[in-house]
């Protein structure tokens, strides 16, 4: 979706939604993922700079870790993955109060990206 230096960042199905806003004023590379099998090793192997990866995911985080690092297998990488922390959710209510809950805001992207840059 755009080009950037510092890192390469995935954004899976809807994580989109708080991905975008979550990278204003950032110089990262955005890939966006409508599907996640098969995973498009090939436009990541061409776009990825850097060795920073970070993988936004709608689902637990790091389910797509291993697809990654086997499209980027030689390379350097350091992977961050923001996602559904892995514990048995206890809580249930909107999406928004989903994303709230599991530190899925733009605001709560925003901050794990900085601190992995």
């Amino acid at each position: 979706m755009r080009r950037g230096e510092q890192a390469t960042v995935i954004a899976v199905g809807p994580a989109l939604a708080c991905t975008l806003p979550a990278l204003e004023g950032l110089d990262v590379t955005l890939l966006y993922c409508t599907t996640v099998a098969p995973f498009d090793e090939e436009t990541l192997r061409i776009v990825h700079r850097g060795q920073k990866v970070v993988l936004v995911e709608p689902y637990y985080e790091g389910v797509l870790a291993q697809d990654i690092y086997h499209a980027l297998h030689g390379i350097p990488v350091e992977l961050t993955a923001i996602g559904v922390p892995r514990a048995i959710p206890t809580h249930y209510g909107t999406p928004g109060q989903h994303n709230a809950a599991n530190g899925l805001t733009p605001q709560d992207v925003r901050r794990r990206i900085e601190a992995f840059l």
